[in-house]
């Protein structure tokens, strides 16, 4: 058939991203409707999908 796309399991709605630098790492944090961050269970859950559209080491 072909490639199977990764989906990302949060429910239907508008999240905000907020990066931070923190020493030599980034720190990302995600907000829902409400402005709750995400629990850090659901990052990890939803990590494995996000992982590669985070990373900006060979970009520059």
């Amino acid at each position: 058939m072909g490639d199977t796309v990764p989906v990302v399991d949060l429910p239907e709605g508008k999240y905000q991203f907020q990066l931070e630098k923190m020493a030599e790492k980034s720190l990302v944090t995600i907000y829902d409707e409400q402005g709750t961050a995400l629990p850090e269970a659901t990052l990890e859950k939803i990590f494995t999908v996000m992982e590669a559209g985070l990373s900006f080491k060979n970009v520059f």
